[in-house]
């Protein structure tokens, strides 16, 4: 029997990523940013074309005796208050990121023995299409990237959504261009962004406490600091896990969640910007919320509607001059925003612990 074609491949190849992508997993996109359980969930409004629907939350003050006095009102006195307490609310738009790229599955070999090849590809892209989402839901805490239209005038009045997190910085510096590669991740910078947090009301997650967001690299700083390692030792010898990516621990007034791909840009000296994220660089961004602070479209449980809606179009095609290469393109919407820029901080420092296999001689 001759050996099959790429061409007519290429139409059982594009429903394998589509059938795989529909049965995979809830808990395979869940990452430490994009779809995490803590944030709060968009939904996708009946009919609203390209946009998510975000409810942001204001919150209930309370009411001054007098013009001149914050102290609140009391039974004992005998004034009504002037206006009734009322919680805000607001629904924004914010229209859908649009995750794009397409790769070569690989040479001939596809035509003899697809079973292994396409096995390892959809594992290769589906991690792809999720790294780009966490990539996204990382540079949007740190820097505006998307406009959003108040669905109260729309079209007409384009507004901006809130720009990524205040920033503070280890070492004790006050601006980025002040950060140098001596200014190392330490226990108090975040001990300072909690209460700086708590010192703004910010209201706390689920469990109590606020998320701070690390990585491999700060976590190995940190435990330069002889309490927290400790901490970290007591925990490991609680669960029997170790303190690595995707595991947590509470302490300080804060859940610990380690990512495995920080926001990182470049130290000034080295003409780097917070706001050019790179895949190297000396500066790597950790982020403590509280709740409200960040939001997501969800991916939805397999066999969901809306899991049908955000999920990747697929289509594979053989578009390489010689005909013997298979590629698959996809397009993907996602979102993923800050809804109040006062819930949360960034914290940008430096890891003695940043160098990669790929930096060695």
């Amino acid at each position: 029997m001759a050996a099959s074609t790429t061409s007519t491949l290429a139409g059982t190849i594009q429903k394998y990523f589509e059938d795989s992508w529909m049965e995979m997993p809830e808990e395979e996109l869940r990452l430490p940013l994009a779809n995490n359980a803590d944030f709060e969930v968009a939904s996708i409004p009946a009919n609203g074309g390209q946009y998510a629907e975000f409810r942001k939350f204001g919150k209930l003050t309370v009411e001054p005796a007098s013009a001149t006095d914050d102290t609140p009102k009391t039974y004992a006195e005998n004034t009504e208050p002037s206006a009734p307490v009322a919680l805000s609310s607001e629904i924004i738009q914010v229209p859908f990121e649009l995750l794009r790229d397409y790769v070569d599955l690989g040479n001939v070999t596809l035509a003899t023995d697809p079973t292994d090849l396409l096995r390892k590809n959809k594992d290769a892209l589906t991690l792809l299409i999720r790294r780009k989402q966490h990539q996204l839901a990382n540079s949007h805490m740190v820097k505006q990237l998307t406009r959003v239209l108040n669905s109260s005038d729309i079209p007409a009045a384009a507004t901006y959504l809130p720009a990524g997190f205040k920033c503070i910085y280890t070492g004790g510096a006050q601006v980025f261009n002040d950060v140098t590669a001596d200014h190392l991740f330490t226990v108090n910078v975040f001990k300072k962004a909690r209460t700086l947090l708590a010192n703004a009301q910010v209201p706390r997650m689920k469990n109590g406490r606020y998320l701070a967001i690390v990585d491999e690299a700060i976590v190995a700083q940190l435990l330069e600091d002889s309490v927290f390692r400790d901490i970290v030792k007591r925990h490991q010898d609680t669960t029997q896990k170790s303190f690595g990516t995707g595991s947590m621990l509470d302490w300080e007034g804060m859940t610990w969640l380690v990512q495995d791909d920080p926001y990182r840009c470049n130290l000034a000296a080295a003409g780097g910007a917070l706001a050019n994220r790179k895949n190297t660089g000396k500066v790597r961004v950790a982020h403590v919320l509280g709740k409200g602070a960040f939001g997501y479209v969800d991916a939805g449980k397999a066999g969901s509607i809306q899991r049908r809606t955000l999920r990747p179009t697929f289509k594979v095609q053989d578009i390489s001059l010689t005909g013997t290469n298979v590629t698959v393109g996809y397009t993907m919407a996602f979102q993923a925003c800050v809804l109040d820029d006062t819930r949360g901080l960034n914290i940008a420092g430096c890891s003695q612990f940043d160098e990669s296999v790929a930096d060695l001689a």
